[in-house]
């Protein structure tokens, strides 16, 4: 059987697909062949990944008023022709689609071809695309249950968030490190108010005798001078643009402190990691701040919205959960309590039954 999988443009988007395409390879299926946007996050990831890409010239009209639907609505015609092209030759038995706005082409295409469709829906909130989408497809697979009421009755299956699987590059402690350490994330792209209250709220923990140290996820905009912060405040950190060796990151860490997105979530839930969630405010729906209310409810994170977030109010609740191991052990347990280990294979056993009706 082949597979063609639909879309991209951010990581939490692009990596479940990527987690479903590697267990695909791995459950001894065909060829796997990833179509998304020329402009996003796949173009690099995808062929790096040694899986074959069709790059299309679509970008996001959401968020960038008039022009975006107008440049939308112009390429996407000529984003249909392309995405029926590509997916006539390649002749899938199944395409699954990642839910952001290039995987829309792509389903469209595959319906007239009489393809069948399954969707990752990897929010608690959904997207709009999928949303739209839904009515063409065969089944949609949810990582949060709450989702399941925005789609048809009777499609939905819960397999929860296909999640990567992480391997370190090198031997690394099964154990955080030593000393208590914080791993921050702003998502694949960054996040400049995440970054700037780190760095405030490292400072006042060194000057108050908390000593921590950092994994720094800045996003290429920013890595100069958070590098050049830290540097001059004495803070022991580790900065990168983008960290490819997650498995480490997460091994060495005591307390995550990130955005809210779906894939994060999965993968901290699948290791049991205690976070304290900033919600990207911009998400389409607000879906990050229904993702982290879902760990808030369920015992296994903190949240501070993103108009509440500050230097001082971050080093709080990093000391008040440093100081106290039986509140981050029970935000650990909690985590486990939410991770679907096994979705991405659940995820290939219905793309297989799916298929296999054509």
């Amino acid at each position: 059987m082949r597979m063609v999988v639909a879309g991209g443009g951010t990581g939490g988007h692009l990596f479940p697909g990527l987690a479903v395409a590697e267990a695909w390879v791995r459950s001894g299926h065909g060829p796997v062949l990833f179509v998304g946007s020329k402009h996003g996050l796949e173009a690099r990831v995808v062929p790096a990944k040694g899986f074959a890409f069709v790059s299309l010239p679509v970008r996001a009209a959401r968020g960038r008023g008039w022009y975006g639907w107008f440049e939308f609505s112009v390429q996407g015609s000529l984003a249909l022709f392309l995405a029926w092209k590509a997916v006539r030759r390649f002749h899938p038995q199944v395409v699954v689609g990642l839910g952001s706005y290039s995987s829309v082409p792509v389903i469209l295409a595959a319906r007239a071809l009489r393809i069948p469709v399954v969707l990752l829906e990897q929010n608690a909130h959904p997207g709009l695309a999928n949303r739209l989408l839904a009515r063409f497809a065969s089944c949609v697979c949810t990582a949060f249950a709450e989702s399941s009421a925005f789609f048809p009755a009777g499609k939905t299956v819960h397999t929860g968030n296909p999640v990567r699987v992480l391997t370190p590059r090198q031997e690394v402690p099964k154990q955080p490190s030593e000393k208590f350490t914080l791993l921050v994330l702003g998502g694949s792209q960054g996040a400049r108010s995440l970054n700037r209250a780190m760095v405030e709220a490292a400072g006042l923990l060194k000057s108050e005798g908390c000593e921590v140290s950092l994994i720094h996820q800045t996003g290429a905009a920013d890595l100069e001078w958070v590098t050049q912060e830290y540097a001059a405040t004495g803070v022991p950190a580790e900065v990168h643009a983008f960290i490819d060796d997650m498995a480490d990151a997460y091994a060495r860490a005591h307390l995550v402190v990130s955005r809210a997105g779906a894939t994060t979530l999965a993968e901290l839930a699948t290791l049991g990691k205690p976070a304290i969630l900033v919600p990207y405010p911009f998400a389409a729906d607000d879906h990050q701040r229904a993702n982290a209310e879902v760990w808030v409810k369920a015992g296994a994170a903190d949240m501070i919205l993103d108009r509440e977030l500050s230097g001082p109010l971050l080093a709080a609740k990093i000391r008040a959960l440093a100081s106290d191991r039986r509140r981050l052990d029970e935000f650990a347990r909690n985590a486990r309590r939410l991770a679907t280990p096994g979705a991405a294979e659940r995820v290939v056993e219905l793309c297989v039954a799916v298929g296999s009706k054509r």
